[in-house]
């Protein structure tokens, strides 16, 4: 028990143990599970939920699309940069715990800032397309 405890207390510690590394991992895990089982709802137990993406089906549909692709871009980028980090820093220093949280902060920040960006310019005010081509009658 005790070297199991150790080995986990090595493995906490470790600079490969960053917050980089596991935001990556969760966005990674997002954006799969989104982009191949996209909520159907908005009462689905997942999903991007903002004000912006439930003003209907589809401002829900395209925002959770959107979310994914862009969770997906960004555990490509946290990842590599986590290893990076884990690469420079041999412990866990202030330094270091300012670098992965500010990374995974503006990452976070990121995120909600270009889906809802990305709606604001897709929909208007009452969640209708703004390039949608009209119907005939």
């Amino acid at each position: 028990m005790l070297i199991v405890l150790t080995m986990f207390n090595h493995f906490i510690h470790n600079s490969f143990f960053n917050g980089d590394i596991l935001a990556g991992i969760l966005f990674l895990i997002m954006g799969t599970l989104i982009r191949k089982n996209p909520p159907a709802s908005m009462k689905a137990v997942f999903g991007y939920r903002t004000v912006l993406s439930t003003r209907n089906a589809d401002t829900w549909k395209e925002g959770n699309l959107y979310a994914a692709h862009f969770s997906l871009r960004l555990s490509a980028i946290l990842i590599p940069l986590g290893i990076f980090i884990g690469l420079i820093f041999r412990s866990q220093t202030r330094l270091f715990f300012f670098i992965t949280a500010a990374s995974v902060a503006i990452s976070a920040l990121l995120l909600l800032g270009n889906t809802e960006w990305h709606l604001t310019r897709t929909f208007d005010e009452q969640g209708k397309r703004k390039n949608a081509p009209e119907k005939l009658p």
